[in-house]
């Protein structure tokens, strides 16, 4: 429910708009529903995001466990730790090729700066938790490897 000012505001724009000859664009970028429903995705985005930022720091701890030797004995004898690791990593892959998807599908490839900012923050991250997933998988075989599997 938008505010009488806020109506007045978005129809004053809207009228200074229908002047200028990208009016069908800006008449999408413009619309309340449209700001809101982009709001509310760049927010569950972000919210993505700030979960695997939160794995990656545990890949991170784990991975700096591996490498200060203190574990003497196999840290995965059973292997299902890396086999975690790989469920999250194809998990990563998914998320990246669904994001995508639903950008051409449903944006058409045309956003706001704020969901395309959550857009490409998303992808970096899920790129770099893919990459310590990957390392802490190696990490673990090669130190298994060493203390006997």
């Amino acid at each position: 429910m938008l505010t009488a000012s806020i109506k007045q505001l978005v129809a004053a724009a809207m009228q200074s708009l229908q002047r200028s000859k990208t009016l069908a664009v800006m008449r999408r970028t413009l619309s309340p529903s449209a700001l809101f429903v982009e709001l509310r995705c760049a927010r569950r985005i972000d919210a993505l995001a700030r979960r695997l930022t939160r794995m990656q720091g545990k890949i991170g701890r784990m991975s700096a466990h591996v490498l200060s030797q203190q574990a003497g004995a196999a840290v995965d004898a059973d292997r299902s730790l890396r086999g975690m690791l790989a469920d999250l990593k194809a998990d990563l892959n998914g998320i990246r090729r669904d994001l995508a998807l639903w950008y051409t599908r449903e944006c058409r490839g045309r956003a706001g700066a704020m969901l395309r900012a959550s857009i490409e923050n998303l992808n970096r991250i899920a790129a770099d938790t893919y990459l310590a997933a990957d390392r802490l998988e190696w990490e673990i075989e090669e130190h298994d490897r060493r203390y006997g599997r």
